[in-house]
């Protein structure tokens, strides 16, 4: 299951702010005992409008499709 964890605000070079949204993989799992433990996997990155973005680093994030680098509006 998917479940978003941040929402994140970035300006383009075009000047455009895009909000990047973060969602993060829960594994849920069954224990010998019957209860359950649920841990985070990996992280996934896309627009609001659906583009995929890739991590540079903390505050800057690339656009997969257009190549457009985008920075963490503080």
């Amino acid at each position: 299951m998917l479940q978003e964890t941040d929402r994140i605000q970035a300006r383009g070079e075009s000047g455009r702010i895009y909000t990047v949204i973060e969602r993060t993989k829960i594994i849920s799992m069954r224990m010998l005992d019957g209860s359950v433990s649920q841990a985070k996997g990996t992280k996934q990155l896309s627009t609001a409008d659906g583009q995929h973005v890739n991590w540079i680093d903390e505050n800057t994030f690339q656009i997969v499709l257009t190549d457009e680098i985008l920075h963490r509006i503080t």
